[in-house]
């Protein structure tokens, strides 16, 4: 059974990536990656590795470089505009319909088993626009919903559960491969290195809960 700080931390972790990949970055919340304590403290929440050192140099790189110019924001922005949203087909497309049903369509068949997975475990979604539910932000912020249920009941095999189907059967079927395009067609360490921790995070949760092998056939 996890430990309630480690869940906590699992949390913390989750809240991030949905901030990271669910809109795009302002002056302020880059700024408060200069004190590096998430630099410092991120083994405890996304684990260890030569991978996740990887992403963290990248991001140290980053900070030591900021200035807070408006040239570097700009420079962010552009990155996230191209990453995951566009003009036109965005380079790591956010939603993960666009890789699991073979029409690469929005909001098909494997949305709207997500929105049921929602409905059946009353969870609710705020919203400010219209962003189909399986953005890979949205499903960070559910899976940090789902962590802070775990957190207050360590031993609740309801929170356990459904924690693990929301990995297992909405996540990792297609995430990674999310986070691959963006890892490698980012131009920009401040993507680079949090997609690379995204990335080694998910692989964390997996081994954490004992999520199997999720291999599906993917479109994109």
């Amino acid at each position: 059974m996890l430990a309630k700080s480690q869940l906590e931390g699992l949390e913390a972790g989750a809240h991030l990536f949905h901030s990271i990949f669910m809109k795009a970055p302002e002056r302020h919340t880059v700024n408060q990656l200069q004190d590096k304590s998430l630099i410092s403290a991120w083994s405890e929440i996304g684990g260890a590795g030569e991978r996740t050192e990887t992403g963290l140099a990248l991001l140290l790189q980053f900070v030591e470089q900021w200035q807070a110019s408006d040239m570097q924001l700009v420079a962010l922005k552009l990155d996230f505009s191209r990453l995951f949203i566009g003009p036109g087909q965005p380079l790591a497309p956010p939603w993960g319909s666009v890789y699991l049903d073979a029409s690469s369509l929005l909001n098909s068949e494997s949305t709207l088993a997500f929105a049921e997975f929602l409905r059946q475990n009353d969870i609710r979604v705020a919203q400010q626009s219209n962003e189909p539910l399986d953005h890979i932000g949205i499903q960070f912020v559910v899976l940090a919903f789902l962590l802070s249920q775990l957190a207050e009941k360590p031993g609740c095999d309801t929170a356990l559960n459904r924690s693990k189907t929301l990995l297992s059967d909405f996540m990792l079927p297609w995430a990674d491969r999310c986070l691959e395009l963006a890892e490698y067609q980012a131009n920009t360490q401040y993507y680079k290195g949090f997609v690379v921790l995204a990335r080694q995070y998910l692989l964390h949760l997996r081994r954490l809960f004992g999520v199997g092998d999720t291999a599906v056939p993917l479109f994109h």
